[in-house]
């Protein structure tokens, strides 16, 4: 569960959902190839967004194909690979949502945006998920707190501490010190 669960936003993205397909319908009339990937780009996040894996994960290889034929989608494609890198991290293949993610980071490289900062918010988890050894993460987790603070959207912002706190749950962690604070 997340906040989105918690709130009335589950209507807002079904709703958002029958957008795009109405848009992806009349781009495909229409043959507006660009804005074709785009939509189902779009579908396969919200219904990630819903939790509704299988049908994420039905738009994502869709994405996959339609880059096969159109491989120039622009800096847009930043959108795909850090849609790609949640829906492999959701599903357990760290190894592809490393490459994904890392393709976004290198995308976003310079930018000051919330796409860069939740791309590397997943960067953390990934590495945390992906360490070879009992490292730290509580390291991990301060970055990943600094990085959530420097978005201005209180519902994004809060969204990505809840992770932080289910995370820490899932993983035996009760008790977690920030500075002063427990969270």
């Amino acid at each position: 569960y997340t906040l989105r669960t918690l709130f009335p936003y589950t209507t807002l993205f079904r709703s958002a959902l029958q957008c795009f397909i109405e848009t992806l319908e009349k781009c495909k009339k229409y043959e507006y190839e660009f804005h074709i990937f785009h939509c189902y780009n779009f579908i396969a996040r919200v219904y990630l967004k819903l939790n509704d894996y299988d049908n994420a994960y039905k738009y994502y290889e869709i994405c996959n194909k339609e880059l096969e034929s159109y491989p120039n989608q622009g800096k847009n494609i930043g959108e795909f690979y850090l849609l790609a890198a949640k829906i492999n991290y959701k599903l357990g293949d760290l190894q592809e949502a490393q490459f994904y993610i890392n393709k976004a980071l290198n995308l976003y490289d310079h930018d000051e945006s919330i796409l860069t900062w939740k791309a590397q918010v997943l960067n953390e988890y990934i590495k945390i998920h992906l360490r070879e050894n009992n490292e730290n993460i509580n390291e991990k987790i301060e970055k990943i707190i600094t990085i959530a603070s420097k978005i201005s959207s209180m519902s994004n912002r809060l969204n990505i501490f809840y992770d932080v706190i289910i995370f820490l749950y899932e993983n035996g962690k009760q008790e977690y010190e920030i500075g002063r604070a427990y969270v």
